[in-house]
């Protein structure tokens, strides 16, 4: 807002969620127009501000992967004129860089994944970094392949992560029992 004297944006094209997505709203300008094109507080049913609706603001929600589906020849259209713009350099990508380095890669990650990252996000390869690294591990004990082993309590999530877990040490004989039978 202090980059436009308090008048807000006219245009945003927006793939941020949550309060981002809320600061980014708050900055628009009388008769604006609010494209966006991340799904993430439409299927969370996230709350909007409604008042800068009274700004005569517009929201437009904009599914361009759902658009491919239905109306196919728009976008082909809409990419062109894109192009136009961008070739005319009336148009340019925002070249924000968030740097990592590989050794902070889960935390990297974890920023993208949470929806508060802008722009790129590069990791950087450095030849001395400590990586963490996950190793499949083999268990330090086996289950007999010949016994017969029961799980009861049914089919459900816990009784079937149980039946891999146990087959995944050597049992090859289960028997799930459930009250209400299989289905």
């Amino acid at each position: 807002m202090r980059m436009t004297s308090n008048l807000g944006v006219d245009l945003v094209l927006n793939s941020l969620a949550g309060d981002c997505l809320t600061a980014t709203w708050e900055c628009m300008a009388s008769f604006g127009r609010f494209v966006g094109i991340g799904k993430r507080d439409i299927h969370a049913h996230s709350r909007l501000n409604m008042f800068y609706f009274a700004k005569n603001v517009s929201f437009t929600a904009v599914d361009v992967f759902g658009m491919t589906k239905v109306r196919l020849a728009l976008v082909w259209e809409s990419l062109m004129a894109t192009l136009d713009l961008v070739a005319a350099g009336h148009a340019q990508a925002s070249y924000t860089v968030q740097k990592s380095p590989v050794s902070e890669i889960e935390g990297a990650l974890r920023l993208m994944q949470s929806g508060k990252s802008v722009g790129k996000l590069v990791i950087e390869m450095e030849k001395e970094a400590n990586v963490l690294t996950v190793f499949n591990s083999v268990p330090s004990y086996t289950l007999n392949p010949k016994a017969t082993y029961v799980i009861a309590g049914g089919f459900g999530g816990i009784a079937r992560r149980t039946a891999r877990w146990m087959v995944e040490r050597g049992a090859r004989h289960l028997l799930l029992f459930s009250r209400s039978g299989p289905k």
